[in-house]
């Protein structure tokens, strides 16, 4: 059950290998980790001319040894990690084929490690997000634990796709992400480079060309954006289901923490909804309030335990979890004082 793995490989046994470190926006370009193949089912590498899976080598020697796999990533993956090369094509023209042994699982809306809540907002513009998928693991592992112990097969995968359109480029016309008053949007993305590191570093793990030699970029791409800036095509923990603001996997570096408006490292944002309809015209934020999204804590406390009903039927989440969860909505209660439906 890899988790946060994005499209990275672990470096291992190889010369000088460091396998805690990964490449992204700030760091590490030329260091080899996010590399072909990033897909656990077979590929085509048009850059090095080369086929290639993360199982193929288990699937030739013996079938019977290949393990069940789970692959679960927050949206910041596709931003920060090359999460959608995990299940696209090298070039992001198409969707892969993914193997009869593995599920993937994106959590729509969250960022690497779900933020406090309330959340701060650290070196970044926006809020951190708190959106928790945690709840969603707890019930995945229990699935991933009956797959191989009883071959109960575990949910669908759920991740955005190319064919279904919402798995698109990462600028803001291709993902539809609302202009928000004071929100600025990302112009850049860890984009992982084809390395070339000499003849011997596929077959003996030995890097003998040093800086590597950068043979083109692979092609990543985000999920699509709905109208209030949330995710589409994800597996959705209830809080980004049943919004009460925008929750994305990026967030950018605020001025005085320099590097102003370079992706903040593996953060999301949280952007709160505005309360009322007044409130939003007046700053001009195009995404219906809560008075006028909701109307009162009751009818989105209602809305809130129902999402958890689904995820629970759909088995994504436990029983015990959703009524811990819509417990723990008192909350937020106090952002719907002095609002009445409509």
């Amino acid at each position: 059950m890899p988790h946060v793995a994005g499209g990275g490989l672990g470096f291992f046994n190889h010369r000088f290998a460091q396998p805690t470190r990964h490449n992204g926006q700030h760091e590490e370009h030329l260091y080899p980790g996010d590399r072909f193949p990033f897909t656990y089912g077979e590929s085509f590498d048009p850059l090095r001319k080369k086929t290639d899976g993360l199982l193929r080598r288990t699937a030739a020697e013996d079938p019977r040894l290949l393990p069940k796999v789970m692959h679960t990533q927050s949206a910041t993956e596709y931003w920060q990690r090359s999460g959608s090369l995990v299940h696209t094509d090298p070039l992001g023209t198409k969707d892969a084929d993914i193997p009869e042994g593995v599920r993937i699982y994106a959590f729509g809306g969250t960022q690497h490690g779900p933020a406090a809540d309330p959340p701060g907002r650290g070196i970044a513009d926006n809020l951190l997000n708190p959106a928790d998928y945690r709840p969603l693991l707890r019930a995945l592992l229990d699935a991933l634990d009956a797959w191989v112990s009883k071959g109960t097969a575990p949910p669908p995968s759920v991740y955005p796709r190319i064919d279904h359109g919402t798995l698109v480029s990462w600028g803001q016309k291709g993902t539809g992400f609302p202009a928000l008053p004071g929100v600025r949007y990302p112009e850049v993305i860890q984009q992982p480079h084809a390395l070339d590191f000499g003849p011997d570093f596929e077959s003996k793990g030995i890097i003998g060309i040093e800086p590597p030699r950068v043979l083109r970029d692979y092609v990543v791409k985000v999920p699509r954006s709905d109208a209030a800036g949330n995710d589409l095509g994800c597996l959705l923990p209830a809080e980004v289901a049943v919004p009460l603001g925008t929750y994305t996997g990026w967030n950018l570096r605020r001025r005085d923490a320099g590097a102003e408006a370079m992706i903040a490292s593996l953060a999301g944002s949280y952007i709160p909804l505005l309360r009322t309809k007044a409130e939003r015209e007046k700053v001009g934020d195009p995404r219906p309030s809560l008075e006028e999204r909701y109307g009162s804590f009751a009818e989105y406390q209602k809305r809130f335990a129902a999402a958890c009903s689904d995820l629970v039927k759909q088995g994504y989440l436990l029983g015990e979890d959703a009524e811990r969860l819509v417990a723990g909505r008192e909350k937020v209660r106090e952002r719907f004082a002095g609002l009445e439906k409509k």
